[in-house]
């Protein structure tokens, strides 16, 4: 038993080394949103193309710090998840750790290449080529590596909540893989259509995003206190499911859908917000859930809402035409997402893991309230440069305070 303790805690302070990275991480990705929001202020005149800035940002927040971040708490977590059978629980393996590693490694590779390029090619010494999609596609073999280790780690172990959400979320980061892979098959392919490309994209943003982030981080959740399923998680997991199925159809430009298409996307995300009514009823039930994630919560529920509320078609265009995806997408992933982990890393890790938990929920709630005044939400009549101004100093506090 002593061995298995000494194990478990040299394998703790490896996986902790990997939160640290994952930080980094944000800290880069958060500091390409800067230059971004500053870039708007003098209208790029450093010569960065806007595009290429969001796509630099995007993709190391995504795939850099919330990615590893989650795979590392998972990993750090789930053999603490009661099995019924001591001997049965491990930690995770050297496998497990070198596939998160890689993952962190290529999404940091992919920096530079995006914010320079994007997705053009370019010359590399003999060859022209894609230099940012070819290694971020690299990086998704190392989530079908993680993958494959979390399968024989938890293999045959009885499922509680948190390993059922775990299942799920892993299972949706391979598919929404597809859709990367089938846009950059297109491209190669010389397909130039405007919407296949973009059903690519957005299959892939929404599958990932409201796929495997948000069920990576429910795991989370559920893991501190060891849940059982129950027929209403099994139902909210179902309705989740379905409506992601469709969901992604939801973020297609007018332009490029069809009212058929748009009435398809509301159905799911209609189904999808009742799973998470589902979950956050459960929420509510676990001991501590309130103390420490009331804010990422609260981020949930206006998740949900916003969910419900595009389950009506006429205001799922309504919010397209105003803008809203921008402020949504920052609610969920640098909101909930992020607070959630961070959160939970001070519980698993220490309070090392996270000096400023409160600084950053300010900064976190700043950022989202400068970005309201950028959507068509705001007056014309209160419009001006101090928007971009505020969302300049808005996008620096997180960047300071980690």
């Amino acid at each position: 038993m002593h061995e298995n303790n000494a194990a478990f805690e040299r394998n703790h302070l490896k996986l902790h080394r990997i939160w640290i990275a994952s930080l980094f991480a944000f800290v880069l990705a958060a500091a390409g949103g800067l230059l971004f929001r500053v870039g708007m202020i003098d209208s790029f005149s450093a010569g960065f193309e806007p595009a290429h800035i969001r796509h630099a940002h995007s993709h190391l927040m995504l795939m850099g710090w919330v990615t590893p971040a989650a795979m590392t708490l998972m990993a750090a977590t789930w053999h603490r998840i009661s099995v019924g059978n001591a001997a049965k629980i491990r930690p995770a393996g050297t496998q497990i750790r070198i596939t998160i590693w890689l993952s962190w490694l290529l999404a940091m590779l992919c920096f530079q290449p995006f914010l320079m390029h994007g997705y053009r090619s370019y010359d590399i010494g003999f060859a022209t080529m894609p230099l940012a999609p070819i290694v971020s596609g690299f990086a998704m073999i190392a989530w079908y590596g993680f993958a494959a280790a979390y399968a024989h780690a938890t293999w045959k172990r009885p499922r509680t909540a948190a390993l059922r959400a775990f299942d799920i979320a892993v299972i949706l980061l391979v598919i929404s893989s597809f859709g990367a892979w089938g846009e950059g098959a297109l491209i190669g392919a010389g397909v130039k259509d405007p919407f296949w490309l973009a059903i690519m994209i957005h299959f892939f943003v929404d599958v990932f995003g409201d796929g495997w982030l948000i069920f990576a981080t429910l795991g989370l959740i559920y893991a501190r206190d060891d849940r059982p399923m129950t027929p209403l998680l099994r139902a909210s997991n179902t309705l989740m499911v379905v409506g992601l199925s469709s969901l992604y159809f939801l973020a297609l430009p007018g332009r490029l859908s069809s009212p058929f298409l748009q009435y398809l996307a509301s159905a799911g995300a209609f189904l999808y917000a009742l799973g998470l009514l589902g979950h956050l009823w459960n929420i509510r039930t676990l001991k501590n859930s309130q103390r420490n994630l009331r804010i990422a919560l609260a981020l949930l529920v206006l998740k949900t809402s916003a969910m419900l509320l595009a389950g009506m078609p006429f205001i799922a265009r309504w919010a397209e035409q105003i803008g809203l995806r921008l402020i949504y997408l920052h609610v969920v992933f640098l909101g909930f997402v992020s607070l959630t982990l961070i959160s939970l890393a001070r519980e698993t890790f220490g309070t090392n893991a996270f000096h400023f938990p409160r600084a950053f929920q300010f900064g976190v709630l700043a950022v989202l309230a400068s970005l309201i005044p950028l959507t068509g939400l705001w007056p014309v009549a209160l419009a001006g440069r101090w928007m971009l101004y505020t969302a300049a100093l808005a996008a620096a506090i997180p960047l300071v305070i980690v």
